[in-house]
Formats: C-alpha cells, structure tokens, sequence
C-alpha cells in the first residue's frame, strides 16, 4: 500500500475520535460565570448539599432542570458529571421558562398552571386589596404577566417585598398582586405574611438593629456536629481586632448600666472557660477582605493547617455556634461588588456546612466612599435576606451618633472619652455617643436574640 493511502486511512480512522472530543468541550446551554474562586456542584440544591466537584469559572454546561424558586439549577459538565449549582453564578443561554422544575432527587414535576397560553387572561377571583403579604424570605420570587410559569418575567421580587394582593386564580394557585408600582401574578406557594426585623433604631440608646431569620436549622446541625453553644467566633478585620471591640468585655471592664438583662450573655460566652470576647481569631485581621478570608495563603501557619481558608480554620479550631462576621470596609477598594456577593455566599455556605449560624454585618460609613458603603451594605442585607441569616445592621445602629460614629481616620469607629476603660461603659451618656461603645452594645444585643433563637 503507498504511503499516501497508509495517511489517509489513519486520519479517517482518527476524525471520530477529534470530533467526540470537540463535540464535548463545546458550550451548551450555560456556563460558569468568571470568578475568582470556583462554584461548587452539589448532590442536592442546597447550600449543605454533598460537594460533587468545583467548577471553574468558564465552565461548560448542560441545563437538567431548576428548582421551582429558580435559585438552583441541575446541570451535567461535559465530561458528564451530573449535580446542582446555584444559579446566581451560572450565565444562561437559553430562556429558563424552558427548563422543567426538578426536586431535589432529580424527578420532574409540574407546576400548577391556570392556563396553556401564558397571553390568555386568567380566571380571577377578586379579594379585599391587602397590605399584610410579603414574599417569603431566601428566595426571590418573580412577577409574571399571567399565572402561568410560561408568561413574561414582569420583575424579579426580593424576599421579604410587601405585596397588595387584589386577587386570586380559580383555583389559587396564583395571585394578583402589585408590588413596587407593578402589578402581576405570583405563585401563592410563595409568599406568607409580612415578617417584622426584632429591634429598631432610633439612636445611641436603641436595641440593635438586627433581624434574626434561619437560626434554629444551623444550630440544630451544629449541635448534630459538636459545636459548643457558649461560643462564637469573631471573623472581620482592623475593626474587630481592635482592642476596643469585645476585649473589655471578657476582661470584665464594663458596665451594663441599663442593660442588665446582657449579663446573661457575657455569662454564657465566658462561663465554659473559653473566652469568646478576648479570643484571639485566626480570622480576623487588620485590611483583610472577603478574598483574604476564604484564601488558604492568608492563613495563620501555627494555626491553621495548609490548604485551609483561615474561615474554616477557625471554625474548625473553636466550633463555636455562631460567627459574628464584618467585613467590606476594606472591600469598597479592593473587590468588586459581584465578587463581594459571590465571596459573602461561599462564606455562608462554610459556615452553614459546619452548623455554624453566620451573623452578616452592614459596614460603617467611610469618608469619601458613601456610595459604595451604601452599595456594600446593601449586598449585605441583600444576601442575609436572600439567604435567610441573621443580619446585624450596624451601619444603622451608628449613622445616628455624632460624625456617623467615625473616628478622626474617617473609617474606624469613634473611642470613648474614657479610651480603652470606657469601650464598655453603657451606664456612660458621653461614651454612648461613641462608635465603639455601641458596636459592643449591639453585638451583645444581636448575640441575646441570636442565642433566644437557639433557644438558650
């Protein structure tokens, strides 16, 4: 046979082979967004779902299905690995009405229509126009042209948006409702009775601005695991490492004044002999970001072992029950908002995973950065309401004390007239117009309703 006869049948022998390969790394139906870090595929649509494997970001894939909130998607890689991810982090190439809804085991189901032609008019039942409806909290609910899951995507509604329902399909499964200007249909199966934030803030002498959501699952988890209930860990940067935040509290230098009823916080946070409030965090430290917190090479060597985010590192040295958590101040310069958000997810997801209860935290004002505080803060409680944790707003709780409860430096919050001595002196009017001294309020009043969640 001549040579180019023995070529030509090695590369037709060949073709197929270059071509199942070329047909498996093209794109399909999504892929995963460009992130620092990766995504996470999951057994199940949850946040404490089995990890399968993690996906880079430019990832190819394949659209299975989606939960009936949409915040989940089952997806199946080129290679043909099958599993959830969260949909956030996944762009999308084709309309996700298109998508069949999924349960968590992977079976198809049907969602409860009132109409094949998502243009028809739905057969409506009038009710009384009422204020006392809210979308439920963790999801995000979408406002549809009819009721049916086909029609037109009107608006995206954030868990927790107030709803005038002004009626109902015949078979109410669906709602009339407006809600921000816009009227619409929602599923009913998801919306529930307006739910009021425990405390509000009206200035230095106010409870904590802090609502608490998704506490009891996380601490029966955490239970299930071995954490210690008379323990929290304290994650943030220069602000929580400062000696004027928690110190003097664990060292007994303070004075409840009118606040009797946080002794029994104190008690239950230093009575183990293990002192949550001078404890000194593997993560916590001055001008980190939420990139250095979930990046192993920003770890403490003699505490944490390698390959380990300095997060993980300590919650697995302490196991403590709660993760007090403020970090973005240094975010505003460093990360971009889309990443903050990604980064506030994975460290949610971290501590969840452990049945730690993650208490997210609204940054203070900084001098020359308004807009992007207000837009951090607001990733914050976005993501905290999203993900249905406890948030503690204390960007509110400071905004009220004199320069915003800042500090000459126009970032840390303001000291006491007393300095160190006073950090935790309630009892004192002058310190309590300070921004130290009510961030240690605060974090005593957000730790009581915390712990009453828990049930403690």
């Amino acid at each position: 046979m001549r040579r180019w006869q023995i070529f030509f049948l090695v590369c037709v022998s060949l073709f197929p082979l270059f071509t199942g390969s070329l047909t498996a790394q093209a794109p399909s139906d999504a892929r995963v967004k460009s992130m620092s870090t990766s995504l996470r595929l999951r057994q199940t649509p949850s946040p404490v779902g089995e990890v399968i494997l993690e996906l880079a970001g430019g990832t190819s894939l394949s659209v299975l299905g989606r939960t009936i909130d949409d915040n989940w998607l089952n997806v199946q890689t080129a290679e043909g690995q099958a599993g959830w991810v969260a949909s956030g982090y996944v762009e999308l190439f084709i309309a996700l009405n298109t998508v069949p809804v999924m349960t968590a085991d992977g079976g198809t189901i049907t969602t409860p229509t009132t109409t094949t032609d998502p243009a028809a008019p739905a057969q409506t039942v009038a009710e009384p126009a009422s204020g006392g409806a809210a979308v439920k909290r963790g999801i995000t609910l979408r406002l549809r042209a009819n009721a049916s899951t086909a029609a037109a995507v009107l608006a995206d509604l954030r868990g927790g948006t107030p709803l005038e329902v002004i009626g109902r399909s015949a078979d109410g499964a669906w709602l009339n409702v407006t809600a921000n200007g816009q009227t619409g249909w929602v599923a009913a199966l998801y919306v529930e009775s307006v739910s009021v934030a425990v405390g509000t803030t009206t200035g230095a002498t106010s409870e904590a601005a802090v609502t608490v959501r998704g506490v009891s699952a996380i601490y029966q988890r955490g239970r299930a695991l071995g954490n210690n209930y008379g323990r929290f860990a304290k994650v943030g940067d220069s602000i929580t490492v400062s000696e004027y935040s928690y110190d003097a509290i664990g060292r007994g230098q303070y004075n409840l004044g009118g606040y009797g009823n946080l002794q029994y916080v104190i008690n239950t946070f230093t009575a183990s002999g293990f002192n949550s409030f001078t404890n000194v965090s593997a993560a916590a430290k001055g001008g980190w970001t939420t990139d250095n917190l979930l990046y192993p090479g920003s770890r403490d060597t003699n505490l944490c072992p390698a390959e380990t985010t300095p997060l993980e590192c300590e919650l697995d040295r302490i196991k403590p029950s709660i993760a007090l958590i403020e970090l973005g101040t240094n975010d505003i310069l460093y990360v971009a908002p889309e990443q903050f958000d990604f980064n506030l997810n994975r460290i949610i997801d971290i501590c969840i995973g452990r049945g730690v209860i993650p208490v997210l935290t609204t940054i203070p004002h900084r001098e020359g950065y308004d807009g992007n505080v207000d837009t951090y803060s607001n990733i914050i409680r976005d993501v905290a309401a999203r993900r249905d944790v406890p948030l503690w707003d204390l960007r509110a709780s400071l905004d009220n004390l004199p320069y915003r409860g800042l500090s000459g430096d126009g970032i840390h919050p303001s000291f006491p007239p007393g300095g160190y001595a006073d950090s935790a002196n309630f009892a004192n009017p002058e310190a309590m117009q300070t921004g130290y001294v009510i961030r240690n309020l605060t974090a005593l009043q957000v730790l009581e309703r915390v712990l009453a969640a828990m049930g403690g």
